[in-house]
């Protein structure tokens, strides 16, 4: 399924934990078409995305984010993926 990364974040809960997410080289944007499929684990590519994280970490970055930041917005919750991705640890929110 391809969906902007802004509807993944909307619907992050709902999706299945054991599915993985693929997105274009770049920068993530809200608006970047992302898709999410049950991966065979055969290759890191799917047309023309590749691999980024599964939707179980998705899923575990939003509830830290939301354990953090009591409504935080899809930007935020952007940010946090975007750390996790780059250090492999959740973000820690300052205050």
């Amino acid at each position: 399924m391809k969906v902007t990364l802004n509807e993944l974040i909307e619907r992050v809960e709902s999706l299945p934990w054991d599915n993985d997410l693929y997105v274009a080289e770049g920068e993530l944007k809200l608006d970047s078409v992302v898709a999410v499929i049950e991966d065979d684990g055969v290759s890191d590519t799917f047309e023309e995305l590749k691999y980024f994280l599964t939707v179980q970490d998705i899923q575990s970055i939003a509830g830290n984010i939301q354990a953090q930041i009591k409504n935080p917005s899809p930007g935020q919750i952007l940010e946090a993926i975007k750390h996790y991705h780059a250090n492999d640890a959740f973000i820690q929110i300052k205050g």
